[in-house]
């Protein structure tokens, strides 16, 4: 932005500049014109008033009174009466030998030291140049020839002291204008700068206040899986006594009771269900017991595209027995860090919950990619998807949108996954269906 404004400045003055010459140039051009009116004038007057004298000495006049009109009418007398005008610094005609007539033409310059004044008697034509020193002036020369052949220089200097001025006035006000503009352009840059510093801060303290609620997330989660965890100890020493009391009594009851035959059926089916039901309370207090243990990951190098095909080497049946197809997509990736157990365990909950909500006939897809920072395991259903509600509670424990879930299984993966320092989410798959994205880092390359 600082360059920018510079070179915009160094751009107007450069204008600014140019435009300056052009006006001194015109000034000094107008001063020309009119050194070259005056001078055909002047020498019109001087050819007219050179051969006074001989035409009254013609005409028989006395000499002193030829001497006398000719000092009163004379070109010289013309020349002196024309500078005490004050239009001229000096007039002078000369010739070769110094100065024959002027005004004002003391110690001028003879034609021969001049290469000014000798090219312009040479070329036989009107020239000017400027005179530099304490005043600006102009100097003008008009060469011309007397009836005997005799070569002559008019001069005239004008005083271009009006033409300073103005141009100082001139540079004065270009040095108000382009600083003007300088000015107006380094506050317009430094407002486009604080408008980006403004957003760039705001960036980065939404960045910041994410973070920090994402750290006060991870806290509370912390604090409530380590509250848990003395929870689930209790009640799961609690709950497994009396559980194992009542399994012990089925077992004998299954035994020793003998039902008759009309009510055996419905015995067995009773002992049946009451069994199933405790199995399934003691594998909820498996689960619950398992969310709660923080067991922090024990990293190595792993290739994501081998934990892709064990787990789908680890599905593929039970997906084919369903009637429900799995395609891998795992081409070479480069090596990250993690717990080889807890990816696969977290990978394996996700390709589950995909086998849930997927019919028979339809196909799941999972595949591993590597962007950048991120290594990416993603894997697509076919199944009815997910409400945006179910989409933001879908990590959350025990919440779940299968008869007879648990809701433990992704809110694991999300532990696993934050331990890792990864992300985790779900995405709409279209027309139906749901995709979710598990982000782990990839070591960058030093």
């Amino acid at each position: 932005m600082i360059m920018l404004t510079v070179i915009l400045g160094c751009a107007v003055f450069s204008l600014l500049a140019i435009e300056y010459g052009r006006d001194k140039s015109d000034y000094i051009d107008l001063a020309t014109v009119e050194a070259h009116t005056m001078l055909k004038t002047m020498l019109v007057a001087v050819q007219t008033t050179a051969g006074l004298r001989s035409q009254l000495d013609q005409a028989g006049m006395a000499t002193n009174v030829i001497e006398n009109i000719v000092a009163h009418c004379g070109s010289g007398r013309f020349l002196q009466q024309l500078g005490t005008h004050g239009l001229f610094d000096y007039l002078a005609c000369q010739d070769t030998n110094g100065v024959v007539i002027g005004y004002n033409a003391q110690g001028l310059s003879g034609i021969p030291g001049d290469p000014f004044l000798s090219h312009a008697l040479d070329s036989d034509d009107f020239c000017t140049r400027v005179l530099t020193g304490a005043a600006m002036r102009l100097e003008a020369v008009l060469p011309f020839s007397s009836d005997d052949r005799h070569d002559y220089l008019l001069r005239v200097c004008i005083s271009l002291g009006t033409v300073k001025e103005i141009e100082q006035r001139k540079r004065q006000r270009m040095l108000l204008f382009g600083g003007a503009i300088v000015l107006v352009t380094l506050l317009f840059a430094a407002y486009l700068l604080n408008i980006h510093t403004t957003r760039a801060l705001s960036r980065e303290r939404d960045e910041v206040t994410a973070e920090v609620e994402r750290i006060q997330r991870r806290l509370r989660q912390q604090e409530r899986a380590s509250a848990m965890g003395r929870l689930a100890a209790a009640v799961a020493h609690e709950v497994r006594n009396p559980l194992n009391a009542v399994w012990l009594l089925l077992e004998r009851l299954e035994r020793e009771t003998v039902a008759t035959p009309e009510t055996a059926a419905k015995f067995t089916e009773f002992i049946r269900v009451t069994k199933d039901e405790m199995k399934r309370l003691n594998k909820i207090v498996d689960d619950f017991v398992e969310f709660t243990r923080t067991r922090p990951p024990v990293t190595q190098q792993i290739d994501p595209a081998a934990i892709v095909r064990d787990v789908c080497c680890l599905e593929q049946g039970v997906l084919e027995g369903q009637g429900v197809t799995l395609r891998q997509e795992a081409g070479p990736c480069t090596p990250i860090t993690a717990d080889p157990q807890q990816i696969t365990q977290a990978l394996v909950n996700i390709v589950k919950n995909a086998r849930e909500a997927t019919p028979a006939g339809g196909e799941i897809v999972v595949r591993v990619s590597q962007d950048g920072a991120w290594t990416v395991f993603s894997v697509e259903d076919m199944g009815p998807g997910l409400s945006p509600e179910a989409r933001e509670h879908a990590f959350d424990l025990y919440f779940t949108t299968k008869k007879g879930g648990s809701g433990i299984g992704l809110a694991v993966t999300r532990r696993i996954v934050e331990q890792h320092h990864g992300d985790i989410q779900l995405l709409d798959r279209a027309p139906h269906g749901t995709i979710v994205e598990m982000k782990l880092p990839t070591p960058t390359t030093p």
